[in-house]
């Protein structure tokens, strides 16, 4: 919304209107909460929905669980990636060490 419409009344109250409705389902998620901060501006939003706190840094883990309640897997949440269990039950193999001087190979270190 915030890249289709300009600034302004008609696009806040248009997404305000959009947020509501995703409230009301209890669909909001990453998706949801990010374009509604782009389209509304930051302090309408927390004077709307009473929300302390700097927008910017309120995460959807934060807001209410009744808002993103119907929103089982949200795909575009951030996410951090988890290093594979290591099972390391082989024993260690043993090193081998080549040892070659310059004179042997032709090469000149």
């Amino acid at each position: 919304l915030a890249n289709l419409m300009p600034e302004g009344d008609v696009r806040t109250n248009m997404a305000l209107q959009i947020f509501d409705r995703c409230i009301a389902d209890g669909l909001v998620g990453a998706l949801v909460w990010n374009e509604v901060r782009r389209a509304v501006p930051a302090k309408q939003l927390a004077k709307v929905y009473h929300l302390s706190g700097p927008i910017g840094s309120i995460q959807v883990k934060d807001l209410p669980k009744k808002w993103r309640q119907s929103n089982r897997s949200d795909k575009n949440a951030p996410t951090t990636k988890r290093q594979p269990l290591k099972v390391d039950n082989d024993p260690p193999l043993p090193t081998r060490t080549i040892v070659e001087t310059s004179v042997q190979s032709g090469k000149d270190l």
